[in-house]
């Protein structure tokens, strides 16, 4: 593997958004249960290091690594071909620009007290 990125991410909705978009743009399949033993740690083991494996093969590993006393952010570390830290970087970004549109629309449906799920229904 010729080229790594990490990126910080808090433990929450943006850090979902950032997995799928990973998974979309490079093409691959997450372990599901590994993806979501990261938000049940976070919950259940607020003292211990931890390290997890979402996807790996020869060309493409994703991992994350959680620091001990640290339960709130994960390193989200991609190794892979030339080109993949900037895929990283960008679904980070769009990662947030997705929280803040899904906060957005939430916030929105609170005001005029519609649900979300009605929109398209007839």
């Amino acid at each position: 593997m010729g080229e790594f990125a990490e990126e910080h991410l808090c433990i929450g909705l943006r850090l979902r958004f950032a997995l799928f978009g990973l998974e979309c743009a490079l093409g691959v399949s997450f372990d599901g249960a590994e993806c979501e033993r990261v938000f049940r740690d976070a919950i259940e083991d607020q003292v211990s290091a931890k390290r997890y494996t979402f996807y790996e093969s020869a060309r493409l590993a994703v991992t994350g690594r959680v620091d001990e006393y640290e339960p709130d952010s994960l390193l989200l570390r991609v190794e892979g071909n030339q080109g993949c830290g900037a895929v990283l970087r960008r679904v980070v970004e769009n990662s947030e620009y997705a929280q803040f549109r899904l906060r957005e629309s939430l916030k929105k449906e609170r005001q005029t007290g519609h649900d979300a799920s009605d929109v398209g229904e007839a």
